[in-house]
């Protein structure tokens, strides 16, 4: 990790001194600085399974004890970044079709965490589980 920073540093340097506009960004700049220092690169697959581990479909925090199989997995959400990843990907007139993808991911999670409870569900007279399912159909 030193020789990280001091690159950092010595990038710093010379972006002030105008040597350089620009340096490189995480995925580029660590494994090719570890790579110059030495240091013994080798797929992540190597050390166990990947099938979970990619920007898409994040895990909902909830569901990690299903994956427990899984050596890495990532992105692992909680609930409210759960939803603010999925609504970034799915357009909205999807959340009114039942069998979208955006509803199958909502499904997952109470709907008072994404948005205003629809009449009879999750108020106090209500004993059923809020969720994504409980949302009118508009087939």
């Amino acid at each position: 990790m030193r020789q990280l920073f001091d690159k950092r540093l010595t990038f710093s340097a010379e972006i002030r001194a105008g040597a350089i506009q620009c340096w490189p960004f995480c995925e580029g700049f660590i494994p090719t600085e570890l790579a110059v220092g030495g240091f013994r690169l080798m797929e992540l697959s190597d050390l166990g399974t990947t099938d979970r581990y990619d920007w898409w479909p994040p895990v909902l925090e909830d569901n990690l004890p299903e994956l427990a199989r899984q050596t890495f997995i990532h992105p692992v959400l909680d609930r409210a970044r759960y939803v603010d990843s999925t609504l970034r990907i799915f357009q909205a007139p999807e959340l009114f079709d039942s069998r979208s993808d955006l509803r199958r991911h909502l499904s997952r999670v109470p709907v008072r965490v994404y948005g205003p409870p629809s009449p009879g569900c999750c108020g106090p007279a209500s004993a059923a589980p809020c969720t994504a399912a409980a949302l009118p159909r508009h087939d």
